[in-house]
């Protein structure tokens, strides 16, 4: 075997090691996918959603790292405003007009913020990239907008509001932006 062949089974080899973690990553996106189905999400935005994580994952995985490890911690932040705005009708509270922006606003809100913080301490920690950051936030808010998405634009805009402020609070204002 030349110096050339065993160079291109190397990187053969790399990509399929990136493709197999990034169809580990994928798990949670997928999951995200099956439970908006099952809490009555409007079908084409689930597929909406699975096809733009699916495309953002992979890729960020075949990039390598820290982007792909980014979009794990993209995924997994995303679930915090995802199941504030799923769990929310199932409270108790009343779902009608004003009452339902009173109490699912707030929660979208708080959800985006807390998303935000979480990836704000982790891309502190993990030293991310300017495209390792833009990926986690992009997959995180996207499985809060699937979440939040009942209460229409309004609620997909108050949890992105929340996402930037977190991020930055989470990683303490200038040092966040500093590791991008």
């Amino acid at each position: 075997m030349t110096h050339r062949k065993a160079k291109d089974a190397a990187k053969r080899a790399l990509r399929r090691g990136r493709l197999a973690r990034g169809f580990g990553a994928l798990l949670v996106p997928l999951l995200l996918g099956g439970f908006a189905l099952v809490c009555d999400v409007a079908p084409l935005s689930v597929a909406a959603f699975v096809v733009a994580a699916s495309v953002l994952v992979l890729g960020a995985h075949l990039r390598g790292n820290p982007s792909g490890d980014s979009s794990l911690a993209g995924s997994l932040a995303g679930v915090v405003p995802f199941g504030s705005g799923i769990v929310a009708p199932n409270l108790g509270h009343v779902c009608a007009a004003e009452y339902c922006y009173e109490f699912c606003l707030g929660l979208c809100a708080v959800g985006g913020f807390s998303a935000g913080f979480l990836l704000g301490r982790y891309a502190r920690r993990a030293a991310l990239g300017v495209e390792g950051v833009l990926g986690a936030l992009l997959l995180a808010a996207a499985g809060g907008a699937l979440g939040c998405g009942c209460v229409g634009l309004t609620g997909v805009g108050v949890m992105l509001a929340g996402l930037v402020p977190g991020f930055l609070a989470g990683g303490r204002g200038r040092r966040a932006l500093s590791t991008v």
